[in-house]
């Protein structure tokens, strides 16, 4: 499927659930993989307790008021035999003592459900909607103390409380990052093709640069000179100096570009292709193309770079791939089934939370992957269309509840 359909399909479903759909109903859930799936009280043993859980839901389907998916062990859509018979398989399991890991939010902005989740990466359990009409991108500053969300008629930025400080009205919005110094926001105003830079001090808009048609994703070089604007409808990527603050050029890729990694030392970026599998490598100096990275599958997806800057992982067909930056080599492969969108790695480089679509498994959701051991941990469900993953660091004990 093309980057452009998915772009409609994503109108469709925001205009569809402009309600909140089934992610407003039945909230997020955190299903686990493996034998602690059916540990349903999270108190590290799969007992009795969980039996007496298990049985209130038995005979249940997907639709039914009582229906759970943390009992649908098989993924099915239906609590039976088939899952009593997994239970009985893991029952006893006892988890292995661990220290707890805390330190983070996990934030999921989610464009057909209107809002953003928060998650405790500890726990992986949800914790707050945050509201908004049609958000489309998010960045948090160096000291995490300020969030910035993106949406349909304005950047809104938040606390470290999650509590509204101002908002900047805008026309549209895409992707929103930050100037290095953090004094600027840059926003992409889809609907209007244009970059609209705002100063975050005077709370208002003061600047715009023209671009493509349909700007979506953006990538800012680490000097905080140039700003690469991928454009979803002219598919092109547009470069634009910031400091004449004017577009200097525009890159063909040969196909619709959806998603933009640049490497620490402002050097080479990669860019990752909706309609087809290919990953283009930009030398930024020179502004064009010098390669080529294929993929098997479907290009449609999303990047990030592991917090060392050595391995790009790439979310593309279904599957978590990652490559080795210094060769420019797939080093590995995770099937995730269905499709995949959205990547987000965690601060400490253990895992990878990957926006997909799994039929088999309740649908659309997120994947946690745990990096070290290179297999999945669960999904969180109750999300609709994921189309930015990010983290905030907190202090001890901060953010969770």
């Amino acid at each position: 499927m093309s980057w452009t359909r998915n772009w409609v399909l994503a109108v469709l479903v925001w205009a569809c659930a402009s309600q909140g759909l089934q992610a407003r109903v039945d909230g997020i859930v955190w299903i686990v993989e493996g034998p602690l799936a059916a540990d349903f009280d999270r108190d590290g043993h799969v007992g009795f307790v969980d039996f007496m859980l298990f049985v209130t839901v038995f005979e249940t389907q997907s639709g039914d008021p009582g229906y759970n998916p943390e009992f649908d062990l098989t993924g099915d859509g239906v609590v039976n035999l088939n899952d009593f018979i997994s239970f009985t398989e893991a029952f006893g399991t006892i988890q292995e003592d661990q220290l707890p890991i805390r330190g983070f939010e996990v934030y999921v902005v989610d464009f057909g459900a209107d809002f953003v989740g928060v998650i405790d990466f500890g726990s992986n359990l949800f914790q707050e909607y945050l509201t908004f009409r049609g958000p489309s991108g998010m960045t948090i500053s160096k000291d995490d103390e300020s969030i910035y969300i993106s949406e349909s008629f304005g950047l809104f930025v938040m606390n470290a409380e999650r509590e509204l400080q101002f908002s900047v009205p805008l026309e549209s919005a895409g992707r929103v990052v930050l100037s290095p110094d953090e004094d600027l926001a840059y926003v992409a105003e889809a609907f209007t093709s244009q970059v609209t830079i705002i100063d975050i001090e005077r709370r208002e808009p003061v600047d715009t640069i023209g671009v493509g048609t349909a700007p979506q994703q953006l990538g800012l070089t680490p000097d905080g000179r140039k700003l690469y604007v991928m454009n979803a409808l002219s598919f092109d990527i547009s470069v634009l100096d910031l400091v004449r603050r004017e577009e200097v050029g525009r890159i063909d890729v040969g196909s619709q570009p959806v998603d933009m990694r640049i490497t620490a030392d402002g050097q080479r970026a990669y860019v990752l292709n909706g309609d087809r599998p290919v990953i283009s490598v930009l030398d930024l100096v020179s502004d064009r193309v010098i390669g080529a990275i294929q993929l098997d599958g479907t290009g449609n997806g999303g990047l990030a770079f592991s917090p060392d800057g050595k391995i790009l992982y790439i979310s593309s067909g279904g599957a978590l791939l990652s490559l080795d930056v210094g060769r420019n080599l797939i080093s590995n492969r995770l099937d995730l089934g269905g499709q995949s969108s959205s990547i987000g790695i965690s601060p400490d480089g253990c895992r990878a939370y990957v926006g997909t679509f799994v039929t088999q498994s309740g649908g659309s959701g997120i994947t946690v992957v745990d990096l070290v051991e290179w297999e999945v941990m669960g999904r969180l469900m109750g999300f609709v269309f994921p189309t930015q993953i990010e983290f905030r660091t907190v202090g001890a004990g901060e953010g969770v509840e």
